[in-house]
């Protein structure tokens, strides 16, 4: 029993993973589409670029399948956790699915679940980077849980009030970015993928 639990959590460990090339490129273009339709428009919503900074942050933030103690290596940023009991749950497909039909801006009120729209259209986010994690189930150790988690850089890591400022897009962008897709980019958009020459793909412990 000791060596089939020891092979478990082994086994957990070892299902941390960093997303595939063609994975990155479909969460920066779910977080994209939905900060360049936001209802109100946004004037001062920045363009997020794909961080592996943030990539290795989010390893770690649930490397132990639970939020860390020590959060100064977070120091300027927030999270995002997705936890289910099925595989598709930490697929990053899952952000694609986010909305904000639970999010009423003029009364800054969620009438569903919406904390999770709100931090994906953060209007000073700059940077997102994620992964996913298997982690043993607490109810029924012969199942376990799926995590997706987001780790974002934020320019005001105060996360209060409303997550944009509504005007007319980019009017309110920071003096010297450009407007792309309704959102604020300084120089080259980076709109695909950074370099990941350094980044292994695939399995991470």
């Amino acid at each position: 029993m000791l060596k089939f639990l020891s092979m478990l959590i082994l086994m957990w460990r070892v299902l941390a993973k960093v997303p595939t090339d063609e994975e990155r490129k479909t969460i920066l273009e779910c977080h994209t589409k939905l900060r360049e339709h936001v209802n109100p428009p946004a004037s001062n919503m920045l363009l997020l670029n794909y961080s592996v900074e943030m990539e290795h942050l989010a390893v770690k933030y649930f490397a132990d399948c639970r939020p860390p103690i020590n959060r100064e290596p977070f120091r300027g940023t927030s999270n995002l956790l997705m936890i289910g009991r099925s595989e598709k749950s930490r697929s990053v497909q899952e952000l694609c699915k986010v909305n904000g039909n639970f999010y009423d801006y003029e009364k800054d009120q969620c009438s569903g679940p919406c904390l999770v729209h709100n931090l994906m259209v953060w209007a000073s986010a700059a940077e997102v980077g994620c992964a996913s994690k298997v982690c043993p189930n607490e109810f029924d150790s012969s199942k376990s849980k799926y995590a997706l988690v987001c780790i974002y850089k934020l320019s005001d890591p105060c996360l209060t009030g409303r997550p944009y400022d509504k005007g007319k897009s980019c009017s309110r962008c920071p003096d010297g970015y450009g407007c792309l897709r309704n959102q604020c980019y300084k120089g080259e958009p980076i709109t695909t993928l950074v370099d990941m020459t350094t980044t292994p793909i695939g399995t991470v412990v």
